[in-house]
């Protein structure tokens, strides 16, 4: 009852079941948080400062604006050395003979510092002081494979990548691992020096990567990561697991979901696809569309996503679990991780131990318990760190 509304429903339980007549045979946690059965997320890019194709404080504010309607939190990779410094942008539009305002950048800048929660974790329903919220994360400093990875040091060399150049932010180690690790940890530094936050996840430049790449990731810090070793046959054509790329010892990659930048209903029922999917098997639908495109090039991105997002959240009746990448990330590592997870549970024929052995708490874990009459039943518990509860496991 709320005022005036009165909403009724009926409720019909079908069998009740004497804790004397049964034990608990098995327990265990296979969901995501609060029991979901799938993740969900939301992962964009900015290769540079322009507000020409929405690049800007201006794109954002709408993109951000759709994902606190939904409460829908999102990742965006920023590419720092042609978003976030003007005499860089500077000479990259003089080199092009194309004005890229970037005398806007400081304003830009002043907008993600003072008007959106740069947070690495967020998740669904998110809540935060500022008006708007997302994840920022790593694109490299220089971008590589596109038009923005121009540069002095590569002699303005068209779409460069791993070995095309040499740059004031390397090491003395040139090969492909230590540049693209120097690129990323420099991109970290930047970001922290103009706004603040660290960053830990890393979403690919165009399509560079190589089988150095999610080592270099690690290395410069990164906890998760998105396309460092996924092909783009993997992004239309399968739905990979979260896993630790081959050489990583932590790193996450959670590769992201083709049709990306939705404008027709054939790239939404592709998605819708797999979407379900991904309900079915227990891993992550990571939804690709660029901030920006939402609105550059007409509205239908932007009221696609709309549309799909109401879809997600509507049709799956809360079997998904929306977070950043970071967080999707954290939770398979310490939950889910065959070799890492914090979470160890032991069982006795009336009570189920729950035992956290990380150094931060774990909220809203799903543990499924499983009756010897073949019944079972799900319950969400609180572990604190370094810490171990016990449950009665007959009582609910």
């Amino acid at each position: 009852t709320h005022g005036d509304l009165v909403i009724t429903e009926r409720i019909r339980v079908r069998q009740v079941i004497a804790s004397r007549d049964v034990k608990i045979a098995a327990a265990a946690i296979r969901r995501w948080k609060g029991g979901a059965r799938a993740g969900f997320g939301w992962r964009g890019d900015q290769d540079l400062y322009d507000p020409a194709t929405f690049q800007s404080d201006e794109g954002l504010r709408i993109a951000l604006g759709l994902s606190r309607q939904f409460r829908i939190p999102s990742s965006l990779y920023l590419s720092g050395r042609l978003s976030l410094e003007p005499d860089e942008l500077r000479k990259f539009s003089e080199h092009f003979g194309f004005d890229r305002r970037p005398e806007g950048v400081p304003g830009f800048i002043e907008f993600l510092r003072n008007e959106v929660s740069l947070s690495p974790e967020l998740e669904f329903p998110f809540e935060t002081p500022r008006p708007l919220a997302m994840e920022l994360g790593n694109h490299m400093y220089l971008h590589y494979g596109t038009h923005a990875a121009v540069d002095p040091g590569n002699d303005w060399k068209w779409r460069a990548e791993m070995g095309s150049g040499r740059y004031p932010w390397q090491g003395t180690q040139t090969d492909s691992f230590s540049e693209q690790r120097d690129n990323a940890v420099k991109n970290v530094e930047v970001i922290r020096e103009k706004l603040g936050v660290t960053i830990k996840s890393w979403g690919v430049p165009g399509r560079a990567n190589d089988a150095d790449t999610s080592r270099a990731l690690e290395a410069a810090g990164m906890v998760a990561a998105s396309d460092s070793d996924a092909p783009a046959w993997t992004n239309v054509m399968k739905l990979a697991p979260p896993h630790h790329p081959k050489g990583c010892k932590h790193l996450v990659e959670i590769s992201k979901k083709y049709p990306g930048d939705c404008n027709n209903v054939y790239k939404i029922a592709m998605l819708q696809y797999w979407l379900h999917a991904a309900q079915r098997t227990g891993r992550v639908f990571l939804y690709m569309a660029h901030h920006h495109l939402l609105i550059h090039e007409g509205t239908s991105c932007y009221q696609l996503t709309r549309a799909f997002f109401h879809y997600a959240l509507s049709t799956c009746r809360g079997d998904l679990y929306p977070a950043t990448v970071t967080s999707l990330g954290l939770y398979w590592e310490r939950v889910l991780c065959p070799q890492h997870k914090w979470v160890h549970i032991t069982v006795d024929e009336s009570s189920v131990a729950i035992k956290n052995t990380g150094s931060e708490s774990l909220d809203r874990l799903p543990v499924e318990i499983d009756l010897t009459n073949g019944c079972g039943y799900m319950t969400l518990v609180d572990v604190p760190a370094n810490t171990s509860l016990k449950i009665d496991g007959l009582a609910h």
